[in-house]
């Protein structure tokens, strides 16, 4: 019978993401994941052919954790708490917001907020039936709608992330509540069309 494996790829992520949430994805090296697992950086490279699969890795956790978050069971989701709940991903977890939205570098294409339904098509098919729901508008004016409200949030969730400004949640509200009462009247007034 082999051995058990004392570090397994989901160990090593597991210090990868208590990396990334502490010090950013930058901190993230095959020493820093020994040193946090208390081994040498052997079992890294036996788990993962390199660095860059251990990178791919910790931004997928990253990515179920965002999932996660956003699909927090409420009462009655709303498409205002959404968007709330997308800032507030970026103010707890502001290391992981950057990873996933602010990527540098060869890690630019990573996700943004114009592939954001690609990558999160769970979240957007449960979106989208509420925006229709909840504005009376067609399937094309909410997904644009969706569309704008992941703009906006990424906007307020950027400068979160990165500390140049603390938003107020009755500020955020305000924001959101004006900007999708004019999109809404922008749309049913079919002034989308050009």
């Amino acid at each position: 019978m082999p051995p058990e494996i004392q570090f397994s790829a989901e160990r090593i992520v597991d210090a990868a993401i208590e990396i990334t949430r502490e010090e950013g994805i930058a901190a993230v090296t095959a020493r820093a994941i020994a040193h946090r697992l208390g081994c040498s950086v052997k079992p890294v490279f036996t788990a993962f052919g390199s660095m860059d699969d251990v990178a791919r890795a910790t931004a997928d956790r990253a990515k179920s954790i965002f999932t996660d978050f956003m699909q927090e069971p409420y009462e009655k989701l709303s498409f205002m708490r959404i968007g709330l709940r997308w800032i507030d991903f970026a103010r707890c977890e502001p290391n992981l917001y950057r990873l996933l939205f602010m990527p540098s570098g060869g890690d630019a294409k990573t996700l943004t907020p114009l592939n954001v339904f690609a990558n999160f098509s769970d979240l957007t098919e449960k979106v989208v039936p509420i925006i229709r729901r909840e504005f009376d508008l067609t399937q094309e004016q909410s997904y644009r709608l969706y569309n704008q409200m992941i703009i906006h949030a990424h906007g307020m969730a950027c400068i979160l992330a990165v500390g140049q400004a603390e938003f107020t949640e009755r500020s955020i509200r305000e924001i959101f509540s004006e900007t999708v009462e004019s999109l809404v009247e922008h749309y049913k007034n079919g002034r989308n069309q050009e």
